[in-house]
This record gives structure tokens, C-alpha cells and sequence, in this order.
């Protein structure tokens, strides 16, 4: 989990700070608010990136630290805290990428489940063409 914390602090400019939920002590995220908020203002984080910051920590606490982070929870976590870096633009770009990636190659499939449909619609009239040709003689 501190991981998450030190990419997201990072992202928003506190290159120097470091994150540790304590789970032996659901206080700490509180105890340790205002020196976190010293620290981040020294790292250009402004005060409502700050709150957003503490709330999100907050309530993954509240949680047990077992809230899933979803790569859309994540990438609106650092829109709210205000993302200064373009790491998650790219992210952003190549999820894009895929999707669109994904959308052609369904529309292809499309196609060619459309096309072999045609085929196997020829060929099923011919037979039976064929077949009523053949009885007909």
C-alpha cells in the first residue's frame, strides 16, 4: 500500500516523501496529519490536494486497508489531488490505445463473421440448387 502512496505523492510534486499506514494504530493517519501536511507544503502540494490526499488515506484506513484500486479509482484519485506529471496522461493514452485496438478488432471480427455468413449462405443455396436439380432429373 505504500507503494500506491509514494507513486501518488510523487505525482502530485512531494518527490521526498514517504507514506506508511500504521494498522497497529488506526490514530496514526490523524496523529501524523499535521507534519504530513508541514512536509507536503514544503513539497508544493497545496492545501486541497493535501485534504484530498488525507481523505483518500483515510478511508482506505477506515476500510482495513483492503479497498481494491482500480485503475479508474486511481487515475480519478490523482485528478482530484492534482496530477502535475504526465505519467498518468500516458497511461491514460495507452488504455486509449487498447480500447481502440479492442473496438477494431471486434468491428473486424464483425466483418468477418458478416462475411462468412455470406459465404456459408451461397453455398447453402447452391446446394440446394443442386439438390433440386438432381431430383428434378
Amino acid at each position: 500500500m505504500a507503494a500506491i502512496w509514494d507513486d501518488l505523492v510523487k505525482s502530485v510534486g512531494g518527490n521526498h516523501l514517504k507514506w506508511e499506514i500504521n494498522d497497529t494504530n488506526p490514530m496514526a493517519w490523524d496523529e501524523a496529519y499535521e507534519e504530513r501536511r508541514t512536509s507536503m507544503s514544503r513539497g508544493g502540494i497545496t492545501q486541497n490536494q493535501i485534504d484530498s490526499i488525507s481523505l483518500l488515506g483515510a478511508a482506505l484506513h477506515a476500510n482495513d486497508n483492503r479497498m481494491t484500486i482500480t485503475y479508474e479509482l486511481f487515475r480519478d484519485m490523482v485528478k482530484t489531488v492534482g496530477s502535475k506529471g504526465t505519467r498518468f496522461d500516458a497511461m491514460d493514452a495507452r488504455v486509449g490505445y487498447l480500447e481502440a485496438r479492442l473496438d477494431s478488432m471486434q468491428n473486424d471480427l464483425i466483418q468477418s463473421f458478416n462475411e462468412l455468413r455470406h459465404v456459408t449462405t451461397n453455398m447453402m443455396t447452391r446446394i440446394t440448387n443442386i439438390s433440386t436439380r438432381d431430383t428434378n432429373d
